[in-house]
């Protein structure tokens, strides 16, 4: 893959709207772009992605490039990682950034492979040696109980980021940059895996990953009744969402979206 100067950030959309995850991602690369004077690009993978590319703007990017087709309204992993291979390949990033999500875990690790590039995941900081142009990722070893710094020896250098460990960048509505469509045919192609049902969960209050204050409990809460209500209470008056220990999801006293921590929903 030729060099090149460009931060490339793969976007994730829910509904329409660019996620939480994305934002802090962007955040991530503009740190980069500043050190080396370069411009921070998003690419954009899905069905009507107009909505998002300006949020991905406003966010902090330069230029959103984007593949629309009505194929990937249910983002079948094969045809989404062709997507995002072909904007890879048309803009020969030095550094690819995404996050550490359901989705980001899938495609992180396959993207690598067919780039031939570097992948580091689970990143919680992220810099650059200025002087060999590596990037250096920190990233936890042994549960956590270690943090190792890895550096990258391939032209193309890809990192998945934790979620939480950056903040988004403030939204200027006023920030200007280029929305390039990219046109790539993928109607003839059929993807392998083929997405039948979706079940969503009803709950009420925001998303665990995206809770501003979560109330947790574990194994010495005793039993699910303190969830239901002690924890549930104290929640709702904190505007904030119940977590649970892994233990507490074992034991069958809350569903397993509750559960928090390193094999859980990153919060922090």
């Amino acid at each position: 893959m030729p060099e090149s100067t460009r931060v490339l950030i793969i976007g994730e959309v829910e509904n329409e709207r660019l996620n939480a995850t994305t934002k802090e991602a962007i955040a991530a690369g503009h740190h980069l772009a500043q050190k080396i004077n370069v411009p921070v690009c998003v690419g954009l993978v899905g069905n009507d992605l107009q909505i998002a590319a300006q949020e991905a703007i406003t966010s902090g990017a330069d230029n959103v490039y984007t593949i629309e087709n009505p194929l990937l309204k249910q983002m079948p992993v094969d045809l989404y990682l062709t997507a995002l291979e072909e904007i890879c390949r048309k803009l020969s990033p030095s550094i690819l950034l995404l996050g550490r999500t359901t989705l980001g875990r899938d495609i992180g690790p396959i993207l690598a492979f067919r780039l031939k590039a570097g992948f580091a995941q689970d990143c919680i900081k992220l810099n650059l040696n200025l002087e060999t142009g590596s990037l250096l990722a920190d990233r936890p070893v042994y549960g956590g109980n270690a943090i190792a710094t890895v550096a990258f020896n391939t032209t193309l250098q890809i990192a998945s980021i934790r979620p939480k460990v950056y903040a988004p960048l403030e939204a200027n509505s006023d920030r200007k940059g280029e929305v390039i469509n990219i046109k790539f045919p993928l109607e003839n192609s059929e993807p392998k895996v083929r997405v039948l049902k979706q079940v969503k969960e009803e709950h009420s209050g925001t998303d665990l990953g995206n809770a501003s204050v979560v109330v947790a409990g574990g194994r010495g809460i005793g039993g699910p009744e303190p969830f239901l209500n002690e924890l549930q209470e104290l929640a709702d008056s904190l505007a904030g969402n119940v977590g649970a220990s892994r233990a507490a999801v074992d034991s069958g006293w809350v569903p397993s979206n509750y559960q928090i921590g390193l094999t859980g929903i990153t919060i922090a």
